[in-house]
């Protein structure tokens, strides 16, 4: 089983990049861990770079991987939700509307 995946990593022409892991824990945890660079983000933070995290639990995970197709559950995750790269939102909709809770940490 693949444990650590690249959902995305992608540069943009402004100097912008933006790179999204997803890591299973040994519980069966579910942890999305992303990287933006960009101008907007030191404007609003005073830094470049904004990292942050989606943290599902095992139960929420589960939850999760059980509404995709696929034998490997992060390759199903990258097919269902980021075959477009950056935008996040389809999956964080899918949650919203499926009842599939997570924690989200922004540093």
């Amino acid at each position: 089983m693949i444990t650590v995946l690249n959902m995305y990593d992608e540069k943009q022409e402004d100097g912008s990049s933006f790179r999204l892991t997803a890591s299973l824990g040994s519980d069966g945890s579910l942890v999305l861990e992303g990287q933006d660079f960009t101008q907007v983000a030191k404007e609003i933070f005073g830094d470049r770079e904004v990292e942050y995290y989606y943290v599902f639990s095992p139960n929420e995970a589960k939850k999760l991987f059980s509404n995709l197709e696929g034998e490997e559950p992060l390759f199903a995750l990258k097919e269902s939700f980021f075959q477009n790269g950056i935008d996040n939102n389809p999956l964080l909709t899918f949650c919203d509307n499926h009842g599939i809770e997570y924690r989200k940490i922004v540093f």
